[in-house]
């Protein structure tokens, strides 16, 4: 039975990190944003997914909202009762000041979005950049995210739309890279250049894969110059996170997630999580960082004034709730994937010794009461190995699942 957890590593050594803890073989979770959440659509939702089906996932929040097109937005500053009752541990850029004729973004809303949330103790480690904000440091951001602005007379000026070094400040460790993925389901897994091919689904007969790796494997020298639409493959691009450094030297990591620009609402939620996705998603042993709009449907779906979560949108996410409670798919918070990911990639091991140990941008430094909250799987030769964090024993419970897999649970 040890064949169904992916190791981190080699089988070959007396001790290896399993991917993710078991018994699960696979990792969800959902990455909102919060674009036409009125408060209408928030109860619904709050009631259907939070309290209903208690599924474990966070949401995501504007800080405030100024957009004329979706009046009534649900944001903290109009609406703290409702950020707060259910998890929230993502910040939709700013603000909504899209399509606003009486706000615009600057430096100083941010300073003040600060302020703001310093004092309502909301601490977001995830930040989504929001449609075209000039804001946004990632996705639609067309470069404007640096601290000086050289004009075409070759004149420098400060960028009052810069705020990167802000997101840092407020302790955002992660951000969208502002990319979908939709072709392969399950990331944080290595595929070669055969196997990406094989598993995209764009690709839908067995010929054009095969065509399309040898061409691609004969091309790759040349690689950054081919059309990436055509010829996809990269080695690293199926990671779930990445680190990213600016211009100004801050450093993040990034994230993909998963799913398309036309399935991002609510109806099209049911038809990304339905039941073969999960399926594939297990058997790939990989995560998937849900992307999709919760408060959005579709024009021909409601009237002016409704929302309703469509039944098969509830009927599917009934069934992921039940895959998770046989401990196949795990489900959780954005942050708390990433944090496990993080402190899983950094952690040392040495013959029959693991050491956790900081990266430098999340954690810069550790101790065991920042893994309390995980748990950790080990494939282990024997039990006798030892556990310390940044160099320094700590306590751990120790669970056996089956010959040679066990759980580790800090104290």
């Amino acid at each position: 039975m040890a064949e169904q957890y992916r190791i981190i590593g080699s089988k070959k050594g007396p001790l290896s990190l399993l991917a993710y803890p078991p018994p699960y073989q696979c990792w969800l979770t959902l990455s909102n944003d919060p674009d036409d959440t009125t408060v209408e659509n928030w109860k619904e939702l709050h009631e259907v997914i939070w309290e209903n089906l208690g599924l474990p996932f966070s949401d995501s929040f504007f800080l405030r909202s100024f957009s004329e097109l979706t009046p009534g937005e649900v944001n903290l500053i109009d609406n703290p009762y409702l950020i707060s009752a259910h998890p929230v541990d993502t910040l939709h850029g700013w603000g909504n000041y899209f399509y606003s004729r009486t706000k615009r973004f600057s430096r100083d809303e941010a300073i003040e979005a600060i302020d703001i949330l310093l004092k309502t103790g909301i601490r977001p480690l995830v930040w989504t950049d929001h449609a075209s904000m000039s804001g946004n440091i990632l996705h639609n951001s067309l470069g404007k995210m640096q601290p000086k602005v050289v004009t075409a007379t070759g004149h420098s000026f400060d960028n009052l739309e810069y705020s990167t070094d802000l997101v840092r400040k407020l302790g955002i460790c992660y951000i969208w890279n502002g990319t979908l993925e939709w072709n392969i389901i399950g990331q944080d897994r290595n595929l070669c250049r055969r196997l990406w091919y094989k598993e995209s689904r764009k690709w839908q007969k067995n010929w054009k894969r095969r065509l399309f790796t040898f061409a691609d494997q004969c091309l790759s020298p040349c690689s950054e110059y081919l059309n990436p639409k055509l010829f996809s493959y990269r080695s690293k691009n199926n990671r779930q996170y990445a680190k990213i450094t600016f211009p100004d030297g801050i450093s993040f990591y990034t994230f993909i997630r998963y799913g398309s620009w036309e399935l991002a609402d609510i109806r099209g939620l049911g038809k990304v999580i339905c039941p073969n996705m999960l399926t594939s998603l297990v058997k790939s042993q990989g995560t998937a960082v849900i992307y999709t709009h919760l408060g959005k449907s579709l024009s021909k779906d409601t009237g002016p004034n409704e929302f309703k979560v469509p039944e098969k949108t509830k009927e599917n996410l009934k069934y992921l709730k039940e895959v998770y409670e046989k401990g196949k798919v795990n489900i959780s918070s954005t942050s708390r994937l990433l944090d496990y990911l993080v402190l899983r990639d950094h952690a040392q091991i040495k013959e029959n010794k693991i050491n956790f140990q900081p990266d430098g941008i999340r954690f810069t430094s550790l101790q065991g009461s920042n893994l309390k909250d995980h748990r950790f799987g080990i494939f282990s030769k024997t039990k006798d190995f030892i556990v310390s964090c940044d160099n320094r024993p700590v306590s751990v419970d120790v669970e056996t699942v089956e010959d040679h897999i066990y759980i580790i649970c800090f104290k």
